[in-house]
């Protein structure tokens, strides 16, 4: 019997998108500063409130 927490299909998700970039499949992306990070962070969200996807 396995009692060890199991990741969630967006953490599954994650981690395979994870192993892609360090595969060199897909790739990684770059921010110039913190500040566009969350930047686009936030773009992201208020994009999801509102029901929208990337």
């Amino acid at each position: 019997m396995n009692l060890a927490p199991q990741p969630n299909a967006e953490t599954l998700a994650a981690i395979q998108e994870t192993r892609e970039i360090a595969a060199g499949r897909i790739p990684a992306i770059r921010y110039s500063s913190v500040e566009e990070a969350f930047a686009v962070l936030d773009a992201e969200m208020a994009q999801k409130e509102r029901g929208l996807s990337f």
